[in-house]
């Protein structure tokens, strides 16, 4: 806790650290978390400023009539590997997650069991480090909870219902579940209309090996709950997994192993099978495919053995064959084993540690995280020659310098072959320069610059900074590497000449020319004038490329390929009064062609809605507020700001929206310091649909939006987020409206 001045102190011990402080109370409502601050080892004892920061992404959770939830819900945002990065429950319906590092994050919910509510759907948010500091970077989502999508029963091959545990995932979205039916059916919810996904039943432990996993399902989400049936099958492939020395593996009390049969489809969801408890197995496989079997040993085990290696089965034919007995599935010792440390010794976050052949393929992988595991552990590949990596996945350091490692045959059946060997992370990368306009010496940011050896069997790549840099690492002291730079997704260069250094080598320069022009056009109003900012897309089955209009409202595509083409524009995301213009078809005969597709002008939009933002449960208008619109049965989205009086006017297309106020300056009625000052917050969504077609004019008028109030006795902070940077707020936050934490990764030293 800290001093009303916004002191704190903490005992730490000899270790590196991430400080984070945390806004308690009502002091959570208006700030989120610090941006964890780094706390090397060798810097303690020292000084730690701790800046809070404005949320960045809030909003309220609803139901699927809109109506605020006010149990609590649990709502995270993931980083692109899945791990949560920051979490919270909803408090009467309003969340608020910020104090994150630049990236991109999926937000995700908890559904309401109690309410038969399932998940809101997964929404992406791009994050900037630097607006969290500013109150009005906040991105303003509303969450909408689910009713259940999917029924699913289990039915054994007789056709009752049974007890089996559903699987479920899919090809095109991070989805991975698994419920438990019986004499009620196992509920899903929480997806896209028209998502796919794929569904997979398999028995009891007690049921195996005479039951055998169901076929894969696919099906396809609607709007209305959907029914579904899996049919456990008898096997038609047995087999038992056991130790490496071939010996029965100690029971638990769970599965102490699971089969995965891959190479059958690219969904999502493996067909499998967990054992029972003396590591027999049963797997009902569709014929006429070939399939790769590998056992994979139980968490209580994962400490002690590896993966089998893959045992290859074909299944002939179109009918039922006898059957196939694959016998014992020996798990392997760990080839190669240790901890991952850091450039200079210690190292308290995760790692991917794997094992790559020699054609860059990935053999092996694991993840190591310092505060959950003792060692990486890899195992279970073929005799061969490989490449032990590691790569930090919070991107602090750079990877690891490969490490050669030689399996010999039968030796991940010996205990006493297994490697200790502790990779190093690397402050300093092995191929570093930077990438420039061939014309100007201008530094280009965006490129991917690529290193590979002349058979492109070893290769790694970076992508240049502001600064138009590069560093990469993960390369082989001594190896001749070819390095090249392609041009940004938004560039208009080619492809760079390339460049042969030995690593460790720095100030590479690499130099791009600027494309060829192809496709250009302008983007006017009604009344002629051009549209800066605008959008432009075009497209064929093979190629997207999109584009922003400058000051003149004129986009180019450059460097495009031969061809057929869709092309597309649209008003400026914030815009207001306009939709995005119909698309037109343009050919591009050569790749030195130019197509002028000329002017195109934005239609005007016929929705409209109007109203009023007032004080809640008063008619007092607000005057610094915006009026946010989001497209719930399509993409879409919309922002004005009202007039002094409190009145808006939001230009739409068709469809159903959510409609919310914001305030843009939280600013309280009476003294600051006063028990009964007021902050202001959005108020709950409203729901408005357009029930006309898109080409008639429609208006909906009188639509009400208020902002409420919380109460706010807060004295002394650390450090504010403002416009001007983080300033002293000591006297508005009370000692206990902020804890702060050190986590040394190892769940130590976490300290009020």
């Amino acid at each position: 806790m800290t001093t009303p001045s916004g002191e704190y102190g903490l005992g730490l011990e000899d270790a590196d650290h991430y400080l984070i402080a945390r806004p308690r109370g009502t002091l959570a409502t208006t700030y989120t978390r610090s941006i964890p601050f780094y706390v090397a080892q060798d810097e303690i004892p020292g000084t730690a400023p701790l800046t809070l920061t404005y949320p960045a992404v809030a909003g309220y959770i609803v139901g699927p009539s809109g109506d605020l939830i006010t149990e609590s819900v649990s709502v995270w945002l993931a980083d692109d590997t899945g791990d949560r990065v920051a979490d919270m429950d909803s408090v009467n319906g309003w969340y608020a997650l910020g104090g994150l590092f630049d990236g991109s994050y999926s937000l995700h919910t908890d559904g309401v069991a109690e309410l038969n509510l399932f998940p809101a759907q997964e929404r992406w948010v791009d994050v900037d480090e630097e607006s969290q500091y500013l109150i009005t970077g906040t991105q303003f989502i509303t969450l909408q909870l689910t009713t259940p999508q999917l029924a699913v029963w289990v039915l054994d091959p007789n056709g009752e219902i049974i007890t089996g545990n559903v699987h479920l995932g899919s090809d095109d979205e991070d989805v991975g579940m698994s419920e438990r039916a019986g004499s009620e059916p196992a509920y899903f919810g929480g997806f896209h209309t028209g998502t796919v996904l794929y569904l997979e039943a398999l028995p009891m432990p007690g049921d195996i090996p005479t039951l055998a996993n169901s076929s894969i399902v696919s099906v396809t989400v609607e709007a209305d709950l959907l029914p579904i049936t899996l049919t456990l099958n008898y096997p038609n492939v047995v087999g038992r997994v056991v130790a490496p020395d071939g010996y029965p593996l100690p029971a638990g009390d769970e599965p102490v192993a699971w089969m995965n049969a891959e190479n059958m489809c690219d969904c999502g969801v493996d067909i499998a099978a967990y054992t029972n408890d003396d590591g027999d197995f049963g797997l009902w496989l569709p014929l006429g495919m070939d399939y790769s079997l590998t056992a994979e040993p139980s968490d209580f085990l994962a400490y002690t053995y590896t993966h089998s290696l893959a045992h290859p089965i074909t299944l002939t034919g179109t009918t039922v064959p006898s059957l196939t007995e694959v016998g014992d599935m020996r798990l392997t010792y760990p080839r190669v084993k240790g901890m991952v440390m850091g450039p200079h010794g210690g190292f308290e976050g995760c790692a991917y540690v794997w094992l790559e052949d020699e054609y860059g393929d990935v053999a092996d992988m694991d993840k190591y995280c310092a505060a959950d595991d003792w060692m990486y552990m890899l195992g279970g590949v073929e005799a061969g020659d490989y490449w032990l990596v590691a790569q930090d996945v919070a991107g602090e350091y750079y990877p690891s310098s490969p490490i050669f490692i030689h399996v010999e045959p039968d030796s991940q059946y010996d205990p006493g072959s297994t490697q200790v060997i502790n990779i190093r992370l690397m402050d300093e990368a092995g191929i570093s320069g930077y990438v420039v306009d061939c014309r100007s010496d201008a530094r280009i940011p965006g490129a991917f610059v690529v290193a590979h050896d002349d058979e492109w069997m070893h290769v790694r790549w970076d992508q240049t900074d502001d600064e138009g840099e590069f560093h990469i690492s993960g390369v082989i002291s001594g190896m001749t590497y070819l390095v090249e730079a392609y041009p940004p997704y938004d560039g208009d260069y080619v492809q760079s000449a390339p460049v042969a250094v030995v690593p460790v080598t720095r100030g590479v320069r690499l130099e791009m020319c600027q494309a060829v022009t192809n496709v250009v056009g302008i983007v006017h109003d009604q009344q002629g004038n051009p549209v800066p900012d605008s959008w432009a897309a075009i497209w064929n089955d093979d190629y997207w490329e999109e584009a922003i209009a400058d000051e003149e409202g004129q986009f180019a595509f450059r460097n495009m390929p031969t061809g057929d083409f869709t092309l597309q524009v649209g008003p400026p995301w914030d815009s207001q009064g306009w939709l995005a213009a119909p698309a037109i078809s343009v050919t591009v005969p050569t790749s030195s062609s130019l197509v002028d597709v000329g002017v195109i002008t934005l239609p005007l939009a016929l929705k409209q809605v109007t109203g009023h933002v007032y004080y809640a449960g008063t008619t007092n208008g607000v005057s610094n507020a915006e009026v946010y619109a989001d497209r719930i049965d399509a993409p879409g989205f919309a922002v004005t700001q009202v007039e002094m009086d409190g009145s808006f006017v939001l230009s739409l297309s068709e469809g159903e929206w959510y409609l919310s106020a914001e305030p843009m300056d939280a600013e309280p009625i009476g003294d600051k310091s006063s028990d009964n000052s007021d902050w202001f917050f959005p108020g709950p969504p409203v729901h408005i649909t357009f029930q006309e077609p898109a080409t008639v004019t429609e208006v909906i008028s009188n639509v009400v939006l208020e902002v409420v109030t919380a109460d706010s006795v807060i004295e002394g902070q650390i450090l504010c987020p403002g416009e001007a940077g983080p300033t002293s707020c000591a006297g508005i936050i009370a000692p206990d409206d902020i804890w702060v934490e050190a986590d040394d990764g190892m769940y130590n030293g976490v300290t009020p």
